[in-house]
């Protein structure tokens, strides 16, 4: 029987009385969520991490924001939002419930699928991507997954993979389709960057490719909802 982060429960971690505390009224699956998807200490930092679990759970236990971030320095409560991060993050370790960076970017159809993703949210937009690194669009999508698709989705299927490259054939101009493919490194899982686009397709400079980039956007946005549909995760 495969490992679930749904099985798991408070006594199972042996988290100190002080975390057991922080974790009353608060749903357990949510904060391992939290931490699978780098939003809870030690990924984050103290500040950061405070501010957020505040943000998801400051109506929950009552907190004003003062409890937080007294007078702007860090407050008991913030420092044990980050030991409970970090008690969190040591149990889910060691018992193999949370994924590193390797296991995203070693798995090619997953890496794929976040361009795909990536690009699926420019779309959303019509705007140019702003990063053009592999951790971002990996988190981006790993961060949308649930707990289910986060213990064992491995990325779109390779006939899922097929219609999407078929819907982009059908529904961009063979340019803007070899663009916005080489951009978002549809075929070998890579971003490029718009230098490199420019270089490329003979552009002058950076803007005038993010400029082709945003109107192949464009066109695909005509047909989003379709495309929407398409690249749901199921």
């Amino acid at each position: 029987m495969q490992k679930s982060a749904k099985n798991v429960t408070v006594e199972m971690m042996n988290l100190s009385e002080e975390s057991k505390s922080l974790l009353e009224g608060i749903p357990l699956l949510t904060v391992i969520m939290m931490a699978r998807h780098h939003r809870l200490a030690p990924d984050k930092d103290k500040v950061c991490a405070g501010r957020i679990f505040y943000k998801k759970f400051g109506k929950i236990k009552g907190w004003v924001r003062r409890d937080i971030y007294p007078y702007g320095r860090r407050s008991d409560i913030s420092n044990s939002i980050v030991r409970l991060g970090c008690e969190v993050n040591r149990y889910l370790k060691r018992e193999d419930l949370i994924k590193d960076d390797a296991d995203f970017c070693n798995n090619q159809r997953f890496v794929i699928s976040s361009k795909i993703w990536a690009l699926r949210n420019s779309a959303l937009t019509s705007s140019p991507i702003l990063h053009s690194d592999n951790k971002y669009s990996y988190w981006s999508l790993a961060c949308h997954l649930d707990c289910d698709q986060y213990e064992s989705w491995e990325g779109y299927s390779d006939q899922a993979l097929t219609k999407i490259d078929e819907f982009l054939i059908s529904h961009l101009s063979p340019y803007n389709y070899e663009l916005l493919s080489y951009r978002y490194g549809l075929k070998d899982g890579k971003f490029v960057s718009r230098k490199d686009v420019a270089a490329k397709f003979g552009f002058n400079n950076e803007t005038t490719a993010a400029n082709y980039e945003r109107k192949a956007l464009k066109e695909l946005h005509e047909s989003l909802d379709d495309f929407l549909a398409l690249t749901e995760i199921a």
